[in-house]
């Protein structure tokens, strides 16, 4: 058996590139969060980890790092809502020409919309947060405050005196409100994408079961009895797994920002004694909070990979893809289908010339007449002829 071209190799991305490439707006968003928090945490290191404030902990927020090198911050941010929210409407364009598996359902499109909107708002919310840091953008070394021998530097922050005009110093809680808007918009986005493949189907004998999920709102039940995309597409076994992946990363984010937002409240996100607790306890709390901030941030990084998990499968249904790859096995004489989704049986137009369109058509409604023939008259003989019978019949009568 010849081996495929990469060009032709669903598997490889060479083959995404020429025929389907709509895996590049997920990817391309989660490289670019990736190297954006990477690119942060990264500056932080090098410039000694230092506390941009007396009061904060060792382990500083991401915010605060972004208030540092705001620019660097605001556009990786929009970037990366940018291809964000194209990956969205590009799968539910995809869906609607038959490219994915079809939502069959009003529900199904239904969610699909929602969470296209939790996504816009996702990313709205992301990028005001990155506009609005928590705190001030001027640092400067105070006197006498750094150390050697490897020791972390304090740093203070002096009061600018031409601050920003959305200083988040003065607004943290425009900060920590966008912030918000930000997870639970991509969290409710990622719970509305599965949903579309939940149904709870009335008429169906099939034994229930409850799923207990973590949500962000708190524990969601979800009583599912069918996948519906995934029974009305029984060959597409990506539609569950995806599905369950997506699930799993949404439990462990939330379950990251309840930790997140518990262990800030104790202290208030800040360092010193607060509330009974001293400032030791409190300096270790709050890396603890800044700690889970970080951790959310990489988790996106997954979320996103997800995304081209689900767009992965229209490189296989490109009608330009189909041609090619008739060529090819008409030349090698290979009689496999290499979409994996039987696609030559199942759209015969994208890949045929006319004469072949024309042919196929003849030989089926033959095979349609003599079957339908064969039950009016209850002839055995008739009815034993089988779909591969009628070939003769086609070459003669073409």
């Amino acid at each position: 058996m010849a081996r495929l071209p990469l060009y032709l190799n669903t598997r490889t991305f060479t083959s995404h590139l020429f025929f389907g490439p709509y895996i590049f707006f997920p990817l391309f968003a989660a490289l670019v969060w990736l190297g954006g928090i990477l690119a942060l945490l990264g500056l932080w290191v090098k410039d000694g980890k230092p506390r941009y404030r007396g009061d904060e902990a060792s382990v500083v927020f991401i915010s605060d790092v972004g208030a540092v090198h705001q620019t660097l911050f605001i556009c990786f941010s929009a970037v990366t809502s940018a291809f964000y929210i194209t990956a969205l409407f590009a799968e539910r364009w995809l869906r609607h020409v038959d490219r994915l598996p079809t939502d069959l359902r009003t529900r199904e499109k239904v969610f699909d919309w929602l969470g296209i909107v939790f996504c816009i708002i996702g990313s709205a919310g992301l990028i005001l947060c990155s506009c609005v840091s928590r705190r001030g953008t001027r640092v400067t070394s105070s006197p006498g405050c750094s150390t050697c021998c490897g020791k972390v530097r304090i740093r203070t922050l002096n009061a600018d005196p031409h601050p920003p005009q959305f200083n988040a110093f003065d607004h943290s809680t425009i900060h920590w409100s966008m912030a918000l808007v930000f997870i639970v918009g991509v969290a409710l986005s990622a719970i509305f994408q599965t949903g579309e493949l939940v149904r709870d189907d009335d008429d169906d004998d099939d034994s229930r079961r409850t799923r207990r999920i973590g949500g962000s709102l708190g524990s969601l039940s979800v009583l599912t009895t069918q996948w519906s995309l995934h029974k009305d597409h029984p060959d597409r076994k990506s539609l569950l797994r995806n599905s369950v992946y997506k699930w799993i990363i949404v439990v462990v984010a939330v379950a990251c920002a309840i930790a997140f937002g518990a262990t800030y409240a104790v202290c208030g996100g800040n360092a010193y004694a607060y509330n009974g607790h001293s400032a030791s306890q409190c300096n270790t709390i709050t890396s603890v909070a800044a700690a889970m901030e970080w951790t959310i941030a990489f988790i996106l990084f997954f979320y996103f990979l997800t995304l081209v998990a689900d767009l992965w499968p229209a490189g296989k249904s490109s009608e330009r893809y189909m041609r090619r790859l008739a060529r090819w096995q008409e030349k090698h004489g290979e009689g496999d289908d290499f979409t994996g989704r039987r696609a030559f049986g199942e759209y015969p137009d994208r890949w045929m010339d006319g004469a072949q369109l024309r042919e196929e058509a003849m030989r089926r409604d033959m095979y349609a007449r003599n079957t339908g023939a064969s039950l009016d008259t209850g002839s055995g003989s008739v009815a034993r002829a089988s779909e591969h019978s009628q070939a003769p019949m086609m070459r003669q009568v073409v």
